[in-house]
């Protein structure tokens, strides 16, 4: 990441050579049309416009030859603007809808560019979108500059890959030197456990050190520079630590073990920003949550779950309040509904690029990458367990199996975090497998499943079947029962207390809010006195034979069966492209469809649960019997425990730690069967793989 600044601030200090800037603010103070604009007028302050919410627009006439440039708005501060437009009509016209520039909104500068291409304009009209009914903005200079390295579509593209490049290793590196530093007699596998949490640790210790203790102690907001610089020699001073003595063949020893999964990391990341990118002209400066939702989670979701985070680290790092964003309900739940800690991270990247450039720390697609990062971790995690069941050698062809469906791919860059959240639960999961005896153990997965709780909340669905499991494997191997329950109830409070700092907020700040799980599992039943007492107004006013009956058909739907049968009886009349797009759409919307062509292979290996598949002992094959069970329990008990107006078993609802773990010990089993099968199954996955990037390729 500090090289991503470094390049930020490399950009925003290129000079143009172009002509000195032309001033137009008397243009711009001086408009001959207006449209919802309540007030416009130059004042001492500037040219101070009040706006509306509903379409406000103003017109200029320019009637000027010019090169390639941008308009450029200095502004006192930005209010409540949310995004500009211009729209521009060559000489002697009016302007027109298929000729229009994006602003380019410097929150750090305070100023608005629209990139022009050269050209002889006539009238331009300004388009200003606020977050609120009525906003205020004041114009201070008007004016007509030079071109910005970031106008070239060149050198964005570029530029995506560096900053993808940076951010990766800005979450690997502090991750890598941490677990070499503080836990040196641990095995190299502890990484794929570790690296991830100590990398949240690394980063939350930034925001706590420099967003609330320096601000609480000075009064005063850190500056950019200093975030960036305190990172940069935070990372060579944990480097120096790291590469002394004998900790340097300690940290090569890791990166060579750890050589497939980081591959399979750098693999998946790859093909994402591929993706991202490859239908965007400019993706760092004009790509916005649209961009992602709807195209690129084939027309799945189209509303704003992605924006979320963006918006609370943008508030967080702008110190602007959250109701800009969430206030009279623009983005349907308050920020309440949702976690913090992807947004308090988030945070902390802007302003660390902000040292370098207010407009890439403000770019979403940059948010994107990161997103996609966080999620990506979870490859460690099922490396981890994979190589527990006997199936490390084959971990790059499962992550091929894994990743070759719309389900993993679209949630890989779908920045809302589900993904990032089932890697703690998943790295939880292994560290109480692997050492269950150890009340410290139990501790750890404690803050495990805490901190995936707060990258979202989805995740915890997937506790309650396994630790129940697990607390019986340690109340059946115990000789003191009673004390043995100190493990599990310890885990249950470290849970709690990585959950509380929010919790705490929302109770002194803002409120409490439980609309997603009344809106899951109470049908949407809200009593403000609190969840329990919304719960007996759910009990009360839905009876017990009606909730059974509900229930039973949400269960038999969860087959979705007749959307199998529609899909494959369309076949015959629809384009091989339409197909596929059809088929993608069930595949990340729903469980069932996702899973059924890993049920088909697994079921058709001669031995099943019979035999020894990969080179797991025996006790560790009965754990995987077991992990398949807990998983389709809970996949089950979601369904049946749910009752609102969404279907339960999206993929979107299930705990995506439970559909990976599933996906993962179903897969690694066919690939290490019987050899037919197992290249029956890979050469399937390469052409479910081809089907999902055609897909997206043709609807983007």
């Amino acid at each position: 990441m500090a090289i991503g600044a470094a390049l930020a601030a490399l950009i925003s200090t290129a000079r143009s050579t172009a002509a000195a800037d032309i001033d137009v603010t008397d243009l711009v103070a001086h408009p001959h049309f207006q449209h919802s604009i309540v007030s416009m007028a130059k004042t001492g302050r500037g040219v101070e416009v009040r706006y509306t919410a509903a379409d406000a627009f103003f017109v200029i006439s320019l009637d000027r030859e010019l090169p390639q440039g941008r308009l450029r708005l200095d502004v006192a501060s930005l209010g409540a603007l949310s995004s500009a437009e211009l729209y521009y009509g060559h000489r002697g016209e009016a302007p027109r809808p298929g000729l229009h520039a994006f602003g380019v909104i410097d929150p750090l500068e305070h100023r608005i560019d629209f990139p022009l291409l050269a050209g002889d304009y006539g009238e331009l009209r300004i388009d200003l979108d606020p977050d609120t009914q009525v906003a205020e903005i004041v114009i201070q200079r008007a004016s007509l500059v030079g071109p910005d390295p970031l106008d070239s579509p060149l050198l964005q593209h570029v530029l995506i890959w560096v900053f993808a490049g940076a951010i990766a290793l800005a979450w690997l590196v502090p991750g890598l030197l941490l677990q070499v530093i503080f836990f040196p007699g641990r095995d190299p596998e502890t990484f794929e456990l570790a690296c991830f949490p100590l990398g949240i640790a690394f980063h939350f210790l930034f925001y706590a050190l420099l967003g609330i203790l320096a601000e609480r102690t000075t009064g005063a907001a850190a500056p950019p520079r200093l975030w960036a610089w305190a990172w940069a020699a935070s990372l060579l001073f944990a480097s120096a630590a790291a590469l002394s003595g004998p900790r340097r063949a300690r940290m090569r020893a890791v990166v060579r073990r750890e050589r497939a999964p980081l591959l399979c990391f750098a693999a998946l990341l790859f093909v994402s920003t591929l993706l991202l990118g490859l239908d965007e002209r400019l993706p760092l400066t004009h790509f916005g949550f649209g961009n992602v939702a709807g195209v690129k989670t084939f027309t799945t979701y189209e509303s704003g779950d992605n924006f979320f985070q963006y918006a609370n680290g943008r508030a967080i790092a702008l110190h602007e309040p959250f109701s800009r964003y969430y206030g009279d309900g623009k983005l349907t739940y308050d920020v309440t509904a949702r976690e913090i800690l992807p947004g308090v991270l988030y945070s902390v990247m802007r302003q660390i690029l902000a040292a370098g450039s207010g407009v890439l720390s403000d770019s979403f697609f940059l948010y994107t990458l990161f997103g996609t990062v966080l999620n990506l971790m979870v490859i460690f995690p099922l490396a981890h367990l994979a190589r527990r069941y006997g199936y490390g050698g084959l971990f790059p062809a499962l992550c091929l199996t894994l990743a070759a469906n719309a389900f993993f791919l679209a949630n890989s860059y779908y920045a809302w975090f589900k993904f990032a959240g089932a890697a703690l639960v998943l790295s939880g999961f292994a560290l109480l497998l692997e050492e269950g005896h150890s009340i410290s153990s139990w501790l750890w997965a404690g803050a495990l499943f805490g901190l995936g709780g707060n990258m979202h909340a989805g995740n915890l669905l997937a506790l309650p079947p396994f630790l129940a499991w697990m607390t019986w494997r340690r109340l059946r191997a115990a000789p003191a029962r009673l004390r043995a329950l100190l493990a599990p109830i310890a885990l249950c409070l470290v849970t709690a207390a990585c959950m509380f700092p929010w919790n705490l907020v929302k109770l002194k700040y803002l409120h409490r809010d439980d609309a997603l799980f009344e809106e899951l599992f109470l049908n949407g039943e809200h009593d403000p006195r609190g969840l329990l007492a919304s719960l007996r107004d759910f009990l009360h006013s839905v009876p017990l034979r009606e909730q059974l009956v509900f229930r039973a058909s949400r269960i038999l739907a969860a087959l979705r069966l007749p959307e199998i049968a529609s899909w494959v009886a369309a076949l015959g009349s629809s384009s091989l492209s339409g197909a596929a797009l059809r088929w993608s759409r069930l595949e990340l919307r729903y469980s069932a469809p996702l899973l059924y062509p890993c049920l088909a292979f697994f079921a058709l290996e001669k031995r099943l649960f019979r035999g020894v598949a990969g080179t797991a002992a025996p006790q560790n094959q009965r754990e995987q019997r077991a992990l398949l069970w807990l998983g389709g329990l809970t996949l089950f008990g979601v369904v049946a425990g749910a009752y609102g107006q969404h279907p339960p078993d999206l993929t979107a609802v299930e705990p995506n730690a439970i559909l990976l773990l599933v996906f993962l010990l179903l897969a690694g089993r066919v690939l290490a069967g019987s050899p037919p099968v197992a290249a029956a199954y890979l050469v399937f996955s390469l052409l479910q793989g081809m089907r999902v990037l055609a897909v997206l390729i043709h609807v983007s």
